[in-house]
């Protein structure tokens, strides 16, 4: 009788391991999100280019990319996208050289301070093109667009 009783537990223990060992969970893996870039975002003068019009698959979404430029709560986000970006200043922020998938982040940035009597700045408000690398989030250059 204790050899069966015996039996039954340890046949019941096993089970119940062998269940918990291979209970499989779903994975928790979100799709890539694809952005359809716009290319008036980069604004003439520039010399950042967005090579294509072709949607393109991003690592990070709009508010990763908004939280790492560190905006001044002052200016106003005009316009977000990505897209294959040919950015003139990529390799002074320490990226390769050539078309890559970048963030471009337009703003209406406040009047500028003076910082003496030859500065020759416009008084109102001013456009700002801010790019960044998608694949690591650094910021790939600031460029002004002049008065919006």
């Amino acid at each position: 009788m204790r050899r069966s009783l015996l039996a039954a537990v340890l046949l019941g223990v096993a089970a119940s391991s062998a269940a918990c060992h291979t209970t499989r969970h779903p994975a928790t893996t979100t799709p890539a999100a694809t952005v359809t870039p716009s290319i008036s975002v980069a604004c003439a003068g520039s010399g950042v280019r967005v090579v294509s019009a072709t949607p393109v698959v991003v690592h990070h979404d709009r508010s990763a990319v908004l939280a790492r430029l560190h905006l001044d709560p002052r200016a106003t986000v005009t316009a977000v996208t990505a897209g294959s970006v040919d950015d003139p200043v990529a390799t002074k922020a320490g990226l390769p050289a050539g078309p890559r998938t970048m963030w471009l982040v337009l703003t209406q940035d406040p009047p500028r301070a003076s910082t003496g009597p030859a500065v020759n700045l416009s008084p109102g408000p001013h456009q700002t093109l801010r790019l960044v690398d998608d694949a690591t989030l650094t910021p790939a250059g600031a460029f002004d667009c002049g008065s919006g």
